[in-house]
């Protein structure tokens, strides 16, 4: 009897680096964060993010499997849990709502690690941000 084998499609040899590089004091994390003159419609960006990036790329949909034998490869798979709302949240900017508060709360977010056991990646919408909102990107090295 033939048994079917699953295709996997292992990591890189250098996103197992930035995925084996990945420490508590040291993320191995790529942040950017995108300032917008006027308040962003969540749910407009939630509908593009579905279409554009996760509907079109798959590595934002999938997650990284650390095979535990000695030589195993990481490797990808689709996240069978996969829910945009674990990736794309709403965040208040703390009062007095300005680049100092801004800046405050891009370090705290900066320093929280992503959860592995997910697609590696994150979005925060800030809202609050005087007239405007800003929108804070995290992706692990690993995806970028």
């Amino acid at each position: 009897m033939a048994f079917a084998r699953k295709r996997t499609e292992s990591l890189s040899s250098v996103d197992v680096a930035w995925y084996q590089m990945e420490d508590p004091t040291n993320l191995m994390m790529i942040t950017g964060l995108i300032v917008f003159d006027e308040p962003i419609d969540y749910e407009r960006l939630r509908a593009t993010l579905e279409t554009r990036l996760v509907g079109q790329f798959r590595r934002f949909r999938q997650r990284v499997i650390q095979k535990t034998t000695r030589f195993g490869r990481p490797y990808w798979e689709e996240d069978p849990h996969f829910d945009i709302s674990s990736h794309l949240h709403r965040i208040g900017i703390p009062e007095p709502g300005d680049h100092d508060a801004l800046q405050t709360l891009v370090s705290d977010l900066m320093s929280q690690p992503l959860d592995f056991s997910k697609p590696l990646w994150q979005f925060h919408l800030v809202e609050g941000y005087g007239e405007r909102s800003a929108l804070l990107l995290r992706l692990h090295h690993c995806i970028a």
